[in-house]
């Protein structure tokens, strides 16, 4: 959350939620994962408040999907599911004592899972 200091640190109350969405078209979002998160404060001594800006923010609200899939003569099916994200946010902080640090998040996400349903789908086989 570091990038997003310059916007929590404007006195108003915020909510922040994680979720897992699906891979759909519509990006439902999936009830059967469980996620957490783990929060770290670190004040500045001073009295004043913390400011900055974010200065670069190039994210895509969801990732980049792709399935594909084929049926073979003996009727075995070949499903294959990917997805991409690319993430990038910069911010500049000052903090209440005056001092300034650009700090930057990145992600770069792939995901790929192929399944195989065999021998008339009384098999099925999961590759990562």
């Amino acid at each position: 959350l570091t990038p997003f200091v310059p916007v929590l640190a404007d006195g108003n109350p915020h909510n922040i939620s994680i979720d897992v969405v699906s891979a759909e078209d519509d990006h439902t979002i999936n009830q059967k994962w469980f996620v957490s998160g783990n929060l770290q404060v670190v004040t500045d001594p001073s009295s004043k408040p913390t400011t900055g800006k974010i200065t670069k923010y190039d994210v895509s609200p969801f990732a980049v999907t792709n399935t594909t899939g084929s049926v073979g003569s003996n009727g075995d099916v070949n499903v294959t599911v990917s997805a991409t994200r690319n993430i990038l946010i910069e911010a500049e902080i000052v903090s209440g004592s005056g001092k300034a640090t650009h700090v930057v998040w990145s992600q770069n996400l792939m995901y790929s899972n192929t399944q195989q349903f065999l021998d008339n789908t009384a098999i099925q086989v999961r590759m990562r």
